[in-house]
């Protein structure tokens, strides 16, 4: 299977699904929703930066960035296609990364925060401007 794919299907795992994330420490608490969605996929694996591949360009419309993702589960886009764009290099980590998105997110619920709520929810989301980074070690 393609890591492309593999991302695609990990991150399909966790689509529509609400995540709740209470953090604190020394008596300040930070909490945030955050939820996936499939236009989301599409800059979450960095498929924007290859702006010289055909319809992934910066400017795409969330219908393709939606259409870049299915065909990504599918198997029909994949890194050896996108390997063949020149920025290529700008992505292949974020790929590695996100095959496992699924596992770091069910971690980190349990880990930083055992009372996380996770729900389905496609009504009620926001989008917030990222000012905290996960990294797994």
């Amino acid at each position: 299977m393609d890591l492309l794919q593999a991302a695609a299907i990990s991150y399909n795992n966790l689509l529509h699904k609400k995540f709740h994330i209470k953090a604190g420490a020394k008596g300040n608490l930070i909490e945030f929703d955050f939820i996936f969605k499939p236009i989301n996929f599409f800059h979450l694996a960095g498929l924007h930066y290859l702006d010289d591949m055909k319809l992934l360009g910066m400017h795409t419309s969330h219908q393709s960035k939606e259409l870049a993702f299915k065909k990504s589960l599918r198997g029909e886009l994949n890194l050896e296609y996108l390997g063949k764009s020149a920025h290529f290099a700008k992505i292949n980590e974020r790929v590695e990364w996100l095959h496992r998105i699924d596992a770091v997110v069910s971690h980190l619920s349990k880990m930083y925060s055992p009372k996380t709520i996770v729900e389905f929810d496609n009504k009620n989301f926001s989008f917030i401007k990222p000012g905290y980074t996960f990294v797994e070690d």
